[in-house]
């Protein structure tokens, strides 16, 4: 296959149009932040684009707006780039000749050097022009030296690169109308211990219009997130559970276990409980509104027959029809007067991943919401106890994340296995309920015009959550890791199963 060809690098700069049009599709879709993965033809070209002040003269490096179009429509994406006459060991997205010599195009995220450049642009607060009508605007907010620029991890479907030892730089990779909500809830949020401090922002602007496509904050010395922390300590309970001569009951060595964990709920719990005051404390209480759960439930059938659509099977066959009637009926039941709490911007996409755990207490992450949620602003105006119930199914998820590494490391009998699973589910069910307890008593003395005053309105409304964000989860588990999906399915019995025994019409 030819290459495409340029005289010299001065002509590659004036044409880069059709630089970024000889990008290689597979590279684009095999990338995690990119949605169409599932997609058939690709045609990808240049949104806008500006160049970075660089210092090699037979280089250019580029912010780069791309514009992917497939049969499901276009999308725009954030994507650095580096083009340079010798392989960097960072992704190679084409090859092109230029004066004669062979070029590659690579994604610049990973570069030491392109990262020192874009701080020193945010240092400087730079403007630069873009070829098609916009600029790409950097924000500082607080002067923050980085000396050495060390790239210590990655990972997506944003991408988070951890620079030298005190900074976080994060890219924005999907591109919408609007500021983020990382930047502009961090910029309050920052100035809290829950959450890190924002050094500054990288935007894209034009017209009326602005899409942030990067943000800097403080890297906090941690121990660890919520999410490593109970697996791991799964992983040995239920090891221990099935090991040979083991005489103590499963379920007392589960209550045990947890009792050990009491202060980490605890924790959690008051961090869940602050961040939503203090999200709560960003509105104009004389605008203040009250949860609407319809478009909860509406967001659950939607995917429930997103999920009947793509052929999962439903085990029990009428698993999507009872919890599309659930989630119907708990919509009816918490409509008109009844008093289902104020809604508020809540964080979205809370997990254990989310939550680090420092020698000051806990931290919470990532404040983009959901991915299949693209961003859309009623989607986390809602009620709090959405988030917890993103808590509690990462219990679940926890648990068998534990039961499958166990599974994993060797054949089980079918006692082991059974016993091993047992304590699985049981863990997120006690994990769950010490955490709502908790959870309930904080916001309760932190903000409590936030949830219902009757138990029995805030259990319905949280499992309506519950219900919708294993709903959401199951999507996303077709779409992404399908051999886990048997686990929001599972979550999604379990939420039934828990009602018609509590004797709670469905």
């Amino acid at each position: 296959m030819s290459l495409k060809t340029f005289p010299d690098l001065a002509t590659a700069r004036e044409r880069w149009p059709e630089v970024v049009e000889a990008i290689v599709p597979e590279t684009i879709r095999s990338q995690r932040w990119f949605k169409g993965r599932e997609a058939g033809e690709m045609k990808i070209a240049d949104f806008d684009h500006a160049f970075l002040p660089w210092p090699a003269h037979e280089e250019l490096a580029a912010l780069e707006i791309i514009e992917v179009t497939t049969e499901g429509g276009k999308e725009a994406y954030f994507l650095p780039l580096l083009l340079m006459p010798e392989l960097p060991g960072i992704p190679v997205l084409a090859r092109l000749e230029v004066g004669g010599r062979e070029y590659v195009l690579a994604e610049a995220a990973l570069s030491r050097r392109f990262n020192a450049a874009l701080f020193t642009a945010l240092e400087r607060g730079e403007t630069l022009a873009g070829r098609n009508g916009g600029c790409f605007a950097f924000h500082p907010l607080a002067h923050h030296a980085v000396r050495t620029v060390k790239i210590l991890a990655a990972e997506s479907t944003n991408t988070v690169l951890h620079l030298g030892r005190d900074t976080v730089c994060k890219l924005i990779r999907a591109v919408r109308p609007g500021p983020s909500r990382a930047v502009t809830l961090g910029k309050v949020l920052g100035g809290l211990p829950i959450f890190p401090a924002l050094h500054g922002h990288l935007s894209y602007e034009r017209e009326e219009d602005r899409f942030d496509l990067a943000l800097w904050q403080d890297f906090l010395p941690n121990r660890g997130n919520l999410w490593d922390y109970f697996v791991k300590g799964l992983s040995s309970l239920l090891e221990a559970a099935v090991s040979p001569g083991q005489t103590v009951d499963p379920g007392e060595l589960l209550a045990l276990w947890l009792a050990d964990r009491r202060s980490e709920l605890g924790r959690l719990a008051h961090l869940t409980a602050v961040l939503h005051a203090a999200l709560a404390g960003l509105e104009n209480p004389a605008a203040a509104r009250k949860v609407d759960p319809r478009p909860i439930a509406e967001r659950t059938l939607a995917y429930l027959t997103r999920i009947a659509a793509a052929g999962f099977p439903a085990q029990p066959p009428d698993l999507w029809h009872r919890a599309s009637e659930l989630a119907h009926h708990l919509a009816e039941r918490l409509a008109g007067p009844t008093a289902t709490g104020r809604a508020i911007e809540t964080h979205g996409d809370l997990h254990l991943g989310q939550i680090l755990m420092t020698d000051d207490g806990y931290v919470v992450l990532d404040l983009e919401g959901e991915p299949l949620a693209e961003g859309k602003t009623e989607v986390f105006y809602t009620t709090p106890l959405r988030d917890l119930a993103g808590l509690l199914r990462s219990f679940s998820y926890a648990g068998m994340a534990a039961l499958l590494a166990l599974r994993t490391a060797g054949p089980l009998t079918p006692t082991a296995d059974a016993t091993a699973r047992f304590l699985a589910e049981r863990f997120a069910t006690r994990a769950g309920e010490i955490l709502t307890q908790k959870y309930l008593v904080e916001i309760a003395r932190l903000a409590p015009e936030l949830i219902p005053a009757e138990t029995t309105v805030i259990m319905d409304l949280l499992d309506l959550c519950r219900l919708e964000r294993a709903a959401y989860e199951l999507l996303y588990e077709l779409t992404h890791r399908p051999a886990w999906a048997e686990i929001p399915a599972a979550g999604i019995r379990a939420i039934l199963a828990a009602r018609t025994n509590a004797g709670s019409p469905i």
